[in-house]
């Protein structure tokens, strides 16, 4: 009789051990774990989304590119006492004043993975914010003097302002401005 690797019952016997092996690994999984030292309850809190007026937002460093573009980071902190969470894309355009006219089409999203980004308090989050950095637009965009940037949180309607002054494109279209997925905060 051969028991080698090759076959009759030595294969017959790896069948069988795998078989076995997945059904007590499947049964595992349904059986809960016997605890001798009485019942424990954990309770853990899922973060509620951050308010506005919890967050300060700011400006990270600019960062030039040779393609007529600047990225900044747009960093969210948790100012308040407890933990909050973000996920999505914020809503960004050029303002005239804080509580000024919007100048221009809002930011356009840049594909990214949307992740849910829990804030501790003084927790960091980012959003990496690319903006058309041309002198002249053309005809069809006239240039209009901006205040700043009006930036609201993902999922939020009440904004925070950022002085970022400037010449931007007045029309409607086309953007020239992405703003990408809120994520974790990274040295930028």
């Amino acid at each position: 009789m051969g028991w080698g690797i090759g076959g009759g019952p030595a294969m017959a016997m790896l069948a069988w051990l795998t078989r076995s092996a997945a059904v007590v690994a499947a049964i595992g999984a349904m059986v809960p774990v016997a605890y001798c030292g009485g019942s424990q309850t954990v309770a853990h809190a899922t973060p509620g989304p951050c308010a506005t007026s919890d967050l300060q937002v700011a400006l990270g460093r600019r960062i030039d590119h040779f393609t007529g573009h600047v990225a900044r980071s747009l960093e969210f902190t948790n100012r308040s006492g407890t933990a909050c969470a973000l996920a999505g894309y914020p809503a960004v355009w050029f303002v005239t004043a804080p509580g000024g006219r919007q100048v221009g089409a809002a930011a356009s999203r840049n594909p990214g993975p949307v992740r849910r980004v829990m804030l501790a308090p003084g927790g960091r989050a980012q959003a990496m914010l690319v903006l058309l950095d041309l002198p002249y637009f053309g005809p069809r965009c006239p240039l209009r003097p901006v205040w700043g940037l009006r930036v609201a949180p993902p999922g939020r309607r009440r904004a925070r302002y950022i002085a970022l002054p400037g010449r931007e494109c007045a029309g409607h279209r086309p953007t020239f401005m992405w703003v990408g997925p809120v994520g974790r905060a990274v040295l930028i």
